[in-house]
């Protein structure tokens, strides 16, 4: 069973990933500035930074790492904003330390979490991993240059284009959550926009089901991978679905969008040749089950 190691395994997907490796049987490995409260004989934490390559290095000596992914990253794009120096530093930066510690030491897949933001506006029904990509913000240029450093780095990469991720453990802005705090606190919700915000939402159950099966995979013919919910949704669905959720709530939502890139349905044609990833949690029963964890039964 192989070693791997997951950089940024304190985040949203990293902790939700430790586990489900763990789950599948594998040794894991994790690395980020904090731990996560996770207690297993075979996960072997470190504390550390995305520019401290030599202990990134250590670590996987120490325990013969065969595949690393790559997770740590400002995972929003609206952090940019304030602060572009900090979101190349570690978007690119951390990215380029890390595939170089794998490369040093001989790790046989480099998998990389990218994101649907690296193709811009787009509402294409559906969206392929050859189409050309657009940087809308900071956060989308580093994405597509960390993407374009794996491809070229000379190890068998997997790059993970990931839709817009949502459920338990997403404590970020979230328009979901946003709803749903929204109708929690106010039987009435009146936005002046947001209705035409198309986003791909994928369930974090999904996302990390799709990763595992890519470390496990026996070969990756591909270097690019979409990894979304695979449905064109306009943000009048998510309303429409929580109003099922609560009858008694009236919303009000106006057109337009939210403040992101509108992002179509994503073609995961490709991973699911290669590896088996499909979503299986519907956008309905992913709500559901985000609300019970925002809010409990």
């Amino acid at each position: 069973m192989k070693t791997v190691m997951v950089i940024g395994c304190s985040g949203l997907i990293g902790h939700a990933l430790v586990k489900k490796l763990l789950d599948e049987g594998y040794d894991v490995v994790g690395y980020s500035r904090n731990i996560p409260d996770i207690k297993n004989q075979h996960f072997f934490p470190y504390i550390g930074e995305l520019y401290e390559i030599s202990r990134m290095v250590q670590a996987m000596l120490d325990h013969q790492v065969e595949v690393v992914v790559h997770n740590a990253a400002l995972s929003h794009p609206k952090m940019a904003a304030d602060d572009p120096y900090k979101m190349f530093q570690i978007n690119l930066a951390g990215v380029i330390n890390s595939i170089e510690a794998a490369r040093i030491t001989g790790v046989k897949r480099y998998l990389f979490a990218s994101a649907a933001g690296v193709y811009g506006n787009n509402i294409s029904d559906p969206i392929t991993e050859d189409m050309p990509l657009q940087s809308e913000c900071a956060y989308d240029s580093s994405k597509i240059a960390a993407e374009e450093v794996v491809k070229n780095y000379g190890i068998e990469c997997g790059i993970l284009r990931i839709g817009f991720v949502y459920g338990p453990g997403r404590v970020r802005e979230c328009p979901i959550a946003m709803l749903l705090k929204a109708v929690h606190e106010n039987t009435a919700v009146r936005w002046d926009s947001g209705a035409d915000q198309y986003l791909d939402y994928v369930y974090i159950d999904d996302v990390v089901r799709g990763m595992t099966q890519a470390v496990g995979a026996e070969k990756l013919r591909y270097k690019v991978y979409n990894m979304g919910g695979g449905m064109f949704t306009p943000y009048r669905n998510v309303v429409k679905i929580v109003q099922e959720l609560f009858p008694q709530a009236r919303m009000e939502i106006g057109s337009g969008g939210l403040g992101y890139d509108n992002i179509g349905r994503m073609d995961n044609s490709r991973a699911w040749e290669d590896f088996g990833y499909k979503p299986q949690i519907t956008l309905e029963e992913g709500i559901r089950r985000y609300d019970e964890w925002l809010f409990g039964k």
